[in-house]
């Protein structure tokens, strides 16, 4: 297991998580599900940082240079299609401010190695990120599973149930981890609870693994010297020691722990 013993100093790392929008009682607000900051501060052991939207790119830039990783959580919103050339579907919603914000944010904290692990719609974020597109309904597509969470049971913990499984790709960071974790890695389960799904794959990105339909699970930024991957199922729902999710995080923390021993290097060697 790694640990905050592990860094200099036991200085903890310091993980960005990207905010949405939203409005309550009149008022907008900078949102982040709790999930996501509990993951942060407790499985991974780091400091939770929000990103807010509308950041400009050099408040990007100096924020990104604090950081030690970048976590693109995931949303109740749809990504806006026109960014992607399709026009919008009236039964969605959507969040364009969040869409400015991580379309300039996940490209530019692989460029300045920065961590970066990118969560359902974060998933959908970094493809279009990389001129990828989208299918706004993945369950409406012929031959395609209904990869949105079921809507007939009254918990959380039901809609977070396995649903299906992964093929983890040959010589993957995923094909290794869950042979490490005892599973096949040609069926690992996972769950899901989303809406769109990667379409045509983005320049630059390598595909990791896919559902049984054929929907792309997870994906590399194929030139990044540090982690930068996405994933569509929600990986942060109850990890531990033992299971895939823990080993995925696990692997993304030690990355923000390297990077974490760098600054902190940097900071001693400054005073």
């Amino acid at each position: 297991m790694s640990s905050l013993h592990e860094t200099r100093n036991g200085v903890l790392p310091l993980i960005g998580l990207t905010c949405c929008t939203k409005q309550i009682l009149g008022s907008d607000f900078h949102a982040v599900l709790d999930r996501y900051v509990a993951v942060v501060a407790g499985f991974l052991e780091a400091v939770p940082i929000l990103i807010p939207v509308d950041a400009s790119r050099p408040q990007l830039e100096s924020l990104l240079a604090r950081l030690d990783g970048v976590l693109v959580t995931g949303a109740p919103t749809m990504l806006d299609p026109s960014l992607y050339g399709e026009r919008p579907d009236p039964d969605y919603k959507y969040d364009p401010q969040r869409d400015v914000t991580t379309q300039a944010l996940i490209p530019l904290a692989i460029a300045m190695g920065v961590p970066l692990l990118a969560i359902c719609r974060g998933i959908q974020d970094m493809n279009v990120a990389f001129g990828g597109s989208l299918h706004q309904a993945v369950h409406r597509m012929p031959g395609r599973l209904d990869h949105r969470a079921p809507s007939d049971v009254s918990t959380r913990a039901e809609k977070f149930v396995p649903s299906h499984s992964l093929r983890c790709v040959e010589n993957t960071l995923f094909e290794t981890l869950a042979i490490e974790c005892g599973l096949d890695p040609l069926a690992v389960p996972v769950n899901s609870l989303h809406v769109q799904a990667i379409k045509d794959l983005g320049s630059g990105l390598t595909v990791e693994a896919v559902a049984p339909d054929g929907s792309i699970e997870a994906v590399r930024v194929t030139t990044a010297s540090i982690f930068a991957y996405g994933l569509q199922w929600h990986v942060e729902w109850e990890p531990d020691e033992t299971n895939f999710n823990g080993a995925v995080l696990r692997t993304f923390q030690g990355a923000c722990l390297t990077r974490t021993s760098r600054r902190s290097d940097v900071f001693v060697c400054a005073q």
